[in-house]
Order: C-alpha cells, then structure tokens, then sequence
C-alpha cells in the first residue's frame, strides 16, 4: 500500500531528531513536501528562508 505521499508522486520520509531543523528550505516553488513523518527535530519540521510556506507532515494535495 503506497503512503499518502507516493500516491501523489512525491517519495514519504521518516526525518528525525535533527538539531538544525527537518527540512531546510532555500528555494521556491517545490514540488509536493507532504505527509512526512516528523519529530524531534530541534528548530522544527520546516526551516529556512522558505519554511513556513511548507507543512511537510501536511496531507498532501
């Protein structure tokens, strides 16, 4: 059964316990970044100039 992710053509990813923060954005637009499993990651799921226009634990569209 493919996860929320694969079925919208984007790859789902397992991102943990990172001390700069999940993903880091620099760059805009980009194509889906959704309902990726997420914790503990010190600065938060999405960072960068960009990360709060992200939700990658988001359904995705």
């Amino acid at each position: 059964m493919p996860t929320p992710s694969a079925a919208a053509g984007a790859a789902s990813a397992y991102i943990t316990d990172n001390a700069g923060g999940g993903i880091t954005f620099t760059r805009t637009p980009q194509g889906p970044v959704c309902s990726d499993t997420m914790s503990g990651n010190t600065d938060g799921d999405a960072v960068g100039a960009y990360g709060g226009s992200y939700d990658p634990t988001g359904v995705c569209p």
